[in-house]
């Protein structure tokens, strides 16, 4: 996962439909959210997911990234009791990433 500190990044990503999609990724946003969903699948697959989105800076640009490994070790430290599976094998991240943002700044 990339987390923009400063500066700005053009992501791009070809939809389902072939057409392309672009935005400017700014100061607090970030991409690869698809790590979260892999960490959080249960049962858990070894195999890392494609990444959907191509990046490219404009100009400097100042970033955070946290590797496949520190994004699964923060969602198994982190997680909440209170996740809901749906019928497909997805997800519902949001309580359990509200839980764990909650926690780590009790931490802090």
């Amino acid at each position: 996962m990339l987390f923009v500190v400063r500066g700005h990044l053009q992501s791009s990503q070809v939809l389902r439909d072939g057409l392309k999609s672009c935005c400017m990724l700014g100061p607090g946003n970030f991409s690869g959210d698809e790590l979260l969903s892999w960490c959080l699948c249960r049962p858990f697959i070894e195999c890392l997911p494609p990444s959907s989105s191509t990046l490219v800076t404009l100009k400097t640009t100042e970033a955070f990234g946290l590797e496949a490994e520190d994004v699964k070790y923060v969602t198994q430290h982190f997680r909440s009791p209170f996740g809901v599976t749906f019928g497909d094998g997805l997800l519902e991240v949001g309580d359990d990433l509200s839980f764990g943002n909650v926690y780590l700044v009790k931490m802090n």
